[in-house]
């Protein structure tokens, strides 16, 4: 983790400390001088901290089969939890560390993917958020929306209940 943490601090980026058991500090300047897998990076060190992903696998770049639809399917983060003994829980979530919002092509393409691959949920992590589109196509298909920065991590679309921030 050490290694992590200097790397990101020799490029300069700001400290963001998530609390919790370990206390990660998480190094990393949101927009222009982060590139899209940094921002994966950090997207899946905040989701390790999710309680469920805790026990589960957080995996990267991991290709799945489809079950439902023919094809290779690549996924930004995947977390596998087991949930009970008879209960497997998968979550795919894509990174777009766009300039701009997260538009509803995004959002379809998620949906679909999370179907042919039969995971149980799906979400998209952006820094600049989304179209009120995709927030549409999002709610109506049951995908998470979650804009993180540096200093938050604010859910537009949640799993269900009303939106909040995780941190901040």
């Amino acid at each position: 983790w050490e290694i992590f943490v200097r790397i990101f601090q020799a490029k300069g980026f700001s400290t963001v400390s998530l609390g919790g058991e370990r206390d990660h500090a998480l190094l990393f300047s949101l927009g222009a001088n982060m590139i899209a897998s940094e921002f994966e990076q950090y997207v899946s060190e905040l989701v390790r901290q999710l309680d469920f992903a805790k026990e589960g696998t957080v995996l990267r770049n991991q290709q799945f089969k489809g079950i439902r639809q023919p094809g290779e399917y690549e996924i930004d983060i995947a977390v596998k939890a087991r949930l009970s003994n008879t209960v497997e829980f998968l979550l795919i979530v894509e990174c777009k560390n766009w300039a701009r919002p997260v538009d509803r092509p995004v959002i379809q393409k998620l949906a679909q993917t999370r179907d042919a691959i039969a995971a149980h949920k799906g979400a998209v992590a952006s820094p600049v958020g989304f179209t009120s589109e995709a927030v549409s196509v999002a709610e109506a298909n049951g995908i998470a929306l979650w804009v993180i920065s540096a200093e938050s991590w604010q859910i537009i679309m949640g799993a269900c209940g009303p939106p909040g921030e995780v941190f901040a």
